[in-house]
């Protein structure tokens, strides 16, 4: 006997690099009824994107691999919660998939030669609107109607822009008395992409972090914001020096701070990050006309963002000091815009109105006349 015969249910799914978060949703209800989050397992082929589109560039067949990869396990990982709920994948009746431009445009077999080098191009734009027999051929969801999210940028994807609309839609209007807000929308995983709107202005840039928050420390089993306590730890007992240095005898050996070991090597992929995403901070505040003590509200999206010690972030130097009482935590942004879209028919014209026009600034850091230079002082703890 079908538990809940007759009600009309949602999957949807945010496709991160590192991991993949997927959701069924009652639709009658508004309400997530199963939730599961698994490895991508295209990392086999590269842990970031660059080194992905790099792979399915040169190769065609490991552009479809990974496709093949990613929708069998979205179908294994619907086969347990449709069961685990005593539904069948007929009460699907909406698909929803935000990602980053380039887990889209494999989803899609869309050449990704020119992801990979200057200018960076892409030729995924608007979301698509389509069958689900474009990812499950064997009509496994009985063509319910699916949605691929489109993208601002090669690397201002679906999953950014998902979030984005979530945050207009959503959060601003439940919690905030004013609609010109001075916000910034950051997301910290593989690749720390950031927005911030002003007057009806967004400006966006991307950050590589590779697997340092995410994954330097993972074989541990230690979470990255465990990793970064550990750090502002050895900052404050002086056993690693602002630029990262273990003092001895831990320079060759590393040092274990609160159960967490440390090396020189992981400390370095930590800093660099660091750098990079604070580097873009700063560099996005400036573009919009702003300092950091105008910005009213700070979006913290991600997994990392979502366990991340707001005191060690700023002690180390991540986060302005001047973010402090003015970050909000929302979890998996891009999965809550996936969630958004499937209830509500208007937020994906919102999120689409995001692309068309440069409605987006799209800064690319390594243009910027002093970007080195700013890298290079955000270097230390």
């Amino acid at each position: 006997m079908k538990k809940n015969k007759g009600k009309a249910y949602a999957y949807a799914v945010d496709m991160g690099s590192t991991c993949i978060d997927a959701v069924i949703l009652d639709l009658s209800e508004g309400q997530r009824v199963s939730e599961r989050s698994f490895k991508n397992r295209q990392s086999l082929y590269g842990s970031d994107v660059i080194n992905r589109i790099l792979a399915a560039a040169r190769d065609n067949e490991k552009l479809k691999a990974m496709k093949k990869m990613v929708c069998d396990d979205l179908r294994s990982n619907a086969e347990d919660m449709l069961g685990e709920l005593k539904l069948s994948p007929e009460d699907i009746k909406m698909i929803c998939i935000c990602g980053n431009a380039t887990m889209i445009s494999i989803l899609l077999e869309y050449d990704l030669e020119s992801m990979g080098h200057a200018p960076f191009s892409t030729k995924l734009r608007e979301s698509v609107s389509c069958s689900s027999e474009l990812l499950f051929e064997d009509d496994y969801f009985f063509g319910a109607p699916l949605i691929l999210s489109g993208t601002a940028s090669a690397f201002i994807g679906g999953d950014i822009l998902a979030g984005m609309s979530y945050i207009e839609k959503s959060m601003i209007p439940k919690c905030y008395d004013s609609k010109n807000l001075n916000w910034m929308l950051l997301d910290l995983g593989t690749n720390g992409e950031m927005v911030v709107c002003s007057d009806g202005t967004y400006y966006a840039t991307s950050a590589s972090c590779g697997p340092a928050f995410e994954g330097c420390t993972r074989k541990q089993h230690v979470y990255g914001s465990s990793t970064l306590d550990a750090i502002a730890l050895g900052l404050k007992t002086k056993n690693i020096s602002v630029n990262g240095a273990l003092r001895e005898p831990f320079d060759k050996k590393g040092i274990s701070i609160s159960g967490v070991a440390l090396t020189a090597d992981i400390i370095r992929d930590i800093l660099l990050a660091k750098a990079a995403i604070r580097t873009g901070i700063d560099f996005l505040i400036r573009e919009a006309g702003l300092s950091v003590d105008d910005m009213d509200v700070v979006f913290l999206a991600g997994g990392f963002g979502f366990y991340l010690n707001l005191d060690t972030a700023c002690y180390i130097g991540l986060l302005p000091e001047e973010f402090k009482g003015k970050v909000k935590v929302i979890g998996n942004s891009s999965l809550a815009g996936a969630c958004r879209i499937c209830l509500d028919a208007d937020t994906l014209e919102h999120m689409n109105s995001y692309i068309g026009e440069n409605k987006i600034k799209v800064l690319q850091l390594a243009d910027k006349s002093l970007y080195q230079e700013q890298l290079i002082s955000n270097m230390t703890f």
